[in-house]
């Protein structure tokens, strides 16, 4: 009241004038970012931040010439569209289904699915594509790609044996941790329990790592509210435990510390047999965000070609690794992220897909035609260096021919002079 009384009706005009231009001036080099619950918006800066529009034509280019690349994919979000009022009612498409598995029948390519959905979720979508990798609940279970002895390449410890019902392939499943302790998920879900009753349109799902509560068909401020008072209240409650609590778009997550597709992404890489020279992850939300910084750490940040170092880099003493691979890290949304290109939405993340599966495909078509044409290839020559004694033999050869025209040459020389 005393504020109201004080403050005449031009000054509070002036002072809402002034912020209002303020905040315009702002938004010119801020960009709005959904928060969280993808009710409320908050302003971050991008400036300075270097993410970009992903040039498809780039990235094929790169394609093309790859020989070993490695796809992190997320899929909800990423290859289709999340519908936060029905979170599980999405599944693939058969065209993306068909797209994936071109790209996975093509030996250079080497491909994960990282979702955070069961581990008998995505080996129903996705257990038909037999050479294709899966995390299951942001990496606390680990499929490695390939089948046969491959899909049981680096799988050492924590291991679930699978059967998907279609009888279409056995998987091996294991846990990124031995030792994580998810004692806490009776309590946290005694309390989810509580708010979903409490809260018409709200739900809870649990899995073996972590419980979940989806309020995306609930009123947005209401349920803005509510999300907020139980994250803290988890965090209040289970300070005790290793668990973290996140806030995710139309959810709230409690899952165990220190198990995210981060850690999953370097376990990847760095159990592969294969030294990649393109890496391609693409992903939509805050867990995605943990296979980013993952890949920043891995892989410095790398000239594009338009940032090539031949042509004056912006830091004369920047040094770039030849053998470090192309990273493309791309995150759905123009929003602050620590990828470094964005696509607007599923759609175009699909047509980028399937632009590099009709590359594969181009590939495929061409050595099956050199193989009609010619059921026995010729092999490449080999070029072998001559032993060194045959080499000093002959350089000794030279030696001593150069040596006679030397003298015949001097010889005739001293009988022009005497004549």
């Amino acid at each position: 009241m005393r504020i109201i009384g004080t403050h005449a009706i031009n000054k509070w005009a002036k002072s809402f004038v002034s912020d209002l231009a303020a905040v315009t001036e702002m938004d010119h080099r801020m960009a709005a970012q959904g928060f969280s619950l993808g009710l409320t918006f908050e302003l971050s800066d991008l400036s300075g931040r270097g993410l970009k529009k992903l040039n498809s034509e780039q990235l094929i280019r790169k394609y093309r010439k790859a020989c070993n690349r490695l796809f992190l994919l997320d899929f909800e979000g990423t290859m289709a569209f999340k519908d936060p009022t029905q979170p599980m009612s999405s599944k693939p498409s058969a065209a993306l289904l068909q797209c994936l598995s071109t790209l996975a029948a093509d030996p250079r390519n080497t491909i994960f699915i990282l979702s955070g959905k069961r581990r008998e979720i995505l080996q129903n979508w996705f257990g038909s594509i037999k050479k294709i990798g899966l995390a299951a609940e942001h990496g606390f279970y680990l499929m490695m790609a390939g089948s046969g002895s491959q899909s049981q390449m680096a799988v050492t410890r924590g291991r679930a044996k699978s059967t998907d019902d279609s009888g279409l392939e056995n998987r091996i499943w294991m846990k990124l941790s031995k030792t994580a302790d998810v004692s806490w998920l009776t309590s946290v879900q005694m309390i989810m329990d509580m708010y979903s009753d409490r809260i018409e349109g709200s739900f809870a799902e649990y899995k073996e790592s972590s419980a979940v509560w989806h309020f995306g068909d609930v009123d947005p401020q209401f349920a803005a509210e509510q999300a907020n008072e139980l994250r803290a209240h988890l965090t209040s409650l289970m300070s005790h435990f290793p668990i973290k609590v996140v806030m995710g778009s139309h959810l709230v997550e409690a899952r165990c510390a220190g198990i995210n597709k981060g850690t999953a992404v370097e376990y990847i890489i760095s159990h592969s047999p294969r030294q990649f020279d393109l890496v391609v992850c693409i992903g939509d939300d805050r867990s995605d965000e943990d296979m980013f910084s993952s890949l920043n750490a891995s892989y410095p940040s790398l000239p594009t070609e338009e940032e090539s170092p031949l042509a004056s880099p912006p830091d004369a003493n920047a040094v770039y690794q030849s053998d470090a691979p192309n990273v493309f890290s791309i995150t759905v949304g123009k929003k602050p992220s620590h990828a470094r290109y964005w696509l607007s939405d599923a759609n175009e993340v699909n047509e980028v897909m399937q632009m590099m599966a009709r590359e594969s495909q181009k590939t495929a078509r061409s050595v099956s035609m050199m193989n009609l044409t010619d059921p026995h290839p010729p092999v490449a020559p080999t070029f072998e260096v001559p032993p060194r004694p045959q080499a000093l033999n002959i350089l000794t050869m030279i030696q001593d021919h150069f040596a006679q025209t030397v003298s015949f040459l001097d010889l005739s020389a001293h009988h022009l002079h005497n004549s």
